[in-house]
């Protein structure tokens, strides 16, 4: 008796077989979590209004950041959409400071979001020796 899972299992086989063969990122690539800055750091910058993000109708739930041994800057950010209606979330609508008090946008990101929904998206906001210690949005 043949049996129905063969084929299937042929295939995840074959599958994991070839993937052995893609080439791996180098180790320097790789992310890894910051670790947590203490919430009570109560921090300062002169902030110029030209590099303030644009206001919008999303506000930050969570964000944790990471970085690789070639000093890449990355924030995973859980954004909430404020508005009933969907909205395109976007690089202008966001701005990281970095530990010398430097504003940055995340490179290109474009995301629709659904009216009052959450999304989780991961920003990179490019290679510096400062560590990022804060995202930020300007809502309405």
């Amino acid at each position: 008796m043949k049996s129905r899972f063969l084929p299937h299992a042929i295939s995840l086989l074959s599958i994991c077989s070839s993937s052995s063969f893609l080439v791996a990122e180098p180790s320097y690539e790789a992310l890894f979590f910051d670790q947590p800055i203490a919430e009570e750091l109560k921090l300062q910058y002169e902030e110029a209004e030209k590099e303030r993000p644009q206001r919008s109708e999303f506000q930050i739930v969570d964000s944790a950041f990471l970085s690789n041994e070639i000093g890449e800057r990355w924030a995973l950010v859980t954004i909430h959409n404020l508005s009933s209606e969907n909205r395109t979330f976007d690089e202008d609508q966001i701005a990281g400071i970095l530990a010398n008090g430097t504003i940055r946008k995340p490179l290109s990101i474009k995301r629709i979001v659904r009216g009052r929904d959450s999304q989780s998206v991961m920003l990179n906001f490019g290679p510096s020796k400062y560590p990022l210690v804060r995202v930020y949005t300007r809502n309405q």
